[in-house]
């Protein structure tokens, strides 16, 4: 349970910072504006942007996530169960509350 708050927390304030890259970068080309801004001109995070960051996010951790993970959990400080439980818990805590406050 606490490595799926873990992720679920990770990607709600990771995912933003793709999102905004990805926008920002379509946003200056001009050929490719009217992708990312309503009618009024305003910029706007179109859903096929943020399932792609989402995706790009997914692939990344499922790419090299083990191995990092694998790399601090055993090889920089070993971790038991509970101690893993506790790093977790406490690591969704304060994802959860950075993302709330609106801090990436």
């Amino acid at each position: 349970m606490s490595s799926a708050l873990f992720a679920w927390n990770h990607g709600t304030n990771d995912a933003q910072k793709a999102m905004g890259i990805m926008a920002g970068l379509l946003f200056t080309a001009p050929a490719y504006r009217t992708l990312v801004t309503d009618d009024a001109g305003q910029l706007t995070i179109p859903s096929w942007i943020v399932l792609l960051a989402h995706a790009a996010i997914a692939l990344g951790t499922l790419a090299g996530g083990w191995r990092i993970i694998k790399t601090m959990g055993t090889r920089i400080t070993a971790l038991q169960p509970a101690q893993g439980f506790a790093a977790e818990t406490a690591g969704a805590a304060a994802v959860f509350i950075a993302t709330a406050l609106g801090v990436p």
